[in-house]
């Protein structure tokens, strides 16, 4: 499932049930979910793996074959 931005224009109680939701879809649906925002929050609660994508690269991926 891809969501672009799916909780910016929710007040912040609709928009944690959306994440609750998505959480839940993701763990007892098995389903994956590749979202975009702008929230690092957002990013936070919802992903097991988070990219930084700058120019078609990403920065993480970037950072660590730097190390």
């Amino acid at each position: 499932m891809f969501l672009d931005e799916p909780t910016p224009d929710l007040d912040t109680q609709t928009g944690r049930h959306v994440w609750d939701y998505i959480k839940k879809l993701n763990r007892e649906g098995k389903v994956t979910i590749i979202l975009t925002t702008h929230y690092m929050d957002e990013a936070d609660y919802l992903c097991d793996r988070v990219a930084i994508i700058d120019n078609g690269k990403d920065l993480l991926k970037e950072k660590e074959k730097q190390e």
